[in-house]
């Protein structure tokens, strides 16, 4: 059968200018604070390397990186002592040292995780509160930053559509000058086209005219000539 363990999370005022600020600040329900989960008599945290894991042991209540304040009974774990090693083997893969962000990624997160693989629960929420309203609030600068940008490309979208429309609405006025241009060209020789037809058409008059006198004064002519030529009849007495 195997044998409970108690597990104990050690809380610590983040470095050693934050305990008078913390201790306003617990009043309000948080603070700025370091924690390490403490099984089989070590204590293990997280923070900031810059190689490999960020996962680290100390002797509890030790940390000498920050103020220790108070301890608190999380319960006991079921698991044996291999399944806990396998775990923080895990973890201590999983968190990095360069992964580490003050405020989502960080002592406090870690000790949630690994509270629950140990099957205790949640640490205290006034141990992560400021963390997660920092984490909020961040978010939200993120999200108005994104909603900004969106917002932006939109509007460069919309004006990239107006420039569109400006530059066909160009074009198509450029085609209507032309085919106005071309318009008029047809109308200029469309009416040149009606002035030769009227003067071809008075050409022919005119020429049918004379050619109509012409053939008139032809005829007399020949008439005149044929009765010159004619014997005149003779008067027999």
């Amino acid at each position: 059968e195997a044998r409970q363990r108690a597990v104990v999370l050690h809380i610590y005022d983040v470095g050693h200018e934050t305990t008078a600020m913390n201790s306003v600040f617990k009043k309000l329900g948080g603070g700025a604070y370091h924690a390490g989960v403490e099984i089989d008599g070590s204590e293990w945290s997280y923070g900031f390397t810059d190689t490999g894991t960020g996962v680290d042991c100390n002797p509890p209540r030790q940390n000498d990186q920050h103020v220790y304040r108070k301890s608190i009974e999380m319960g006991y774990t079921l698991l044996d002592e291999q399944e806990v090693g396998d775990i923080l083997d895990r973890l201590s893969d999983e968190w990095v040292g360069t992964d580490y962000q003050l405020l989502k990624h960080n002592c406090c997160s870690f000790s949630q995780v690994f509270c629950h693989e140990l099957g205790v629960g949640s640490v205290p929420a006034w141990v992560t509160r400021f963390m997660d309203a920092g984490s909020s609030i961040e978010n939200a600068g993120q999200f108005v930053k994104t909603g900004i940008g969106e917002t932006s490309a939109a509007v460069g979208t919309v004006f990239d559509g107006i420039d569109d429309k400006l530059a066909l609405r160009s074009r198509a006025h450029t085609v209507a000058d032309k085919a106005h241009v071309v318009l008029e060209n047809v109308d200029e020789k469309l009416a040149l086209k009606e002035k030769l037809n009227v003067v071809a058409n008075g050409t022919s008059a005119a020429a049918a005219t004379v050619w109509g006198k012409v053939n008139n004064l032809a005829h007399n002519v020949i008439k005149t000539s044929s009765d010159r030529s004619s014997p005149k009849d003779a008067t027999v007495k």
